[in-house]
C-alpha cells in the first residue's frame, strides 16, 4: 500500500514538474549560436568565451537555447564548414535544421591593436538580422568582462555598449523587454 502511495506521488510529482517545464518554454524562440569565427585568437580562448557567450544567452530567460553537442551534430551530418557562417543562406539552413528560430553568429577580428567582436541575430525564416551589437576590446579578457552587456544589447536590455576607451555609459532601454 505504502509503495503505491509512494509511486502515485512521485508520478504526481514528475508530471507537475514535466507540466511546468512545458510551460517555461512555451512560446519562447528556440536560439541557435554558432561557434564564433575567430581571427588571430587563441582557439581554446575562443571556445572558453562561446561557452561563456552561449550561457549568459541561455541565462537571460527570453530563449530555449540549442545545445553545443546538437549544433556539433548538425554541422557533421550536412557537412558545414566553419567558414560557412558568413553565408546567411547556410546559417539559416543550419538554424531549420535545429528547428531554431533565430541564429547568433559572432565574429572576432583584429583591427589595428585591438580585437573587434561583431554580432548578429538573424532571423531563420527571413534571413534579416534582428539585432547586432559591436564592441572593440584590448584583448579577450577585456571582450570576456564584457559578455554579459553584449549580451544585453543582443536581447533589447541596453541601447549601447560602454568602451573604456571613451566615456560613453551604457543607457538602459526601458521599452524594451
Amino acid at each position: 500500500m505504502k509503495l503505491k502511495r509512494i509511486t502515485l506521488i512521485l508520478t504526481t510529482l514528475l508530471l507537475a514538474v514535466s507540466f511546468m517545464t512545458a510551460q517555461e518554454t512555451k512560446g519562447k524562440p528556440t536560439i541557435v549560436v554558432i561557434p564564433f569565427d575567430a581571427k588571430n585568437v587563441e582557439q581554446n580562448d575562443a571556445n572558453v568565451l562561446f561557452e561563456v557567450f552561449t550561457n549568459e544567452i541561455a541565462g537571460t530567460d527570453k530563449f530555449k537555447v540549442v545545445d553545443r553537442t546538437k549544433v556539433d551534430f548538425i554541422k557533421k551530418q550536412h557537412e558545414f564548414q566553419n567558414s560557412d557562417w558568413s553565408n546567411d543562406e547556410k546559417v539559416a539552413k543550419l538554424g531549420n535544421a535545429l528547428n531554431a528560430n533565430i541564429v547568433v553568429t559572432g565574429q572576432l577580428m583584429p583591427f589595428k591593436d585591438k580585437i573587434v567582436v561583431s554580432f548578429r541575430m538573424l532571423d531563420v525564416n527571413t534571413m534579416e538580422i534582428v539585432t547586432s551589437a559591436t564592441a572593440r576590446v584590448s584583448d579577450t579578457s577585456e571582450f570576456f568582462d564584457k559578455i554579459p552587456e553584449i549580451v544585453k544589447k543582443l536581447t533589447g536590455e541596453i541601447s549601447s555598449i560602454s568602451t573604456s576607451s571613451s566615456k560613453t555609459t551604457t543607457t538602459y532601454n526601458k521599452n524594451k523587454t
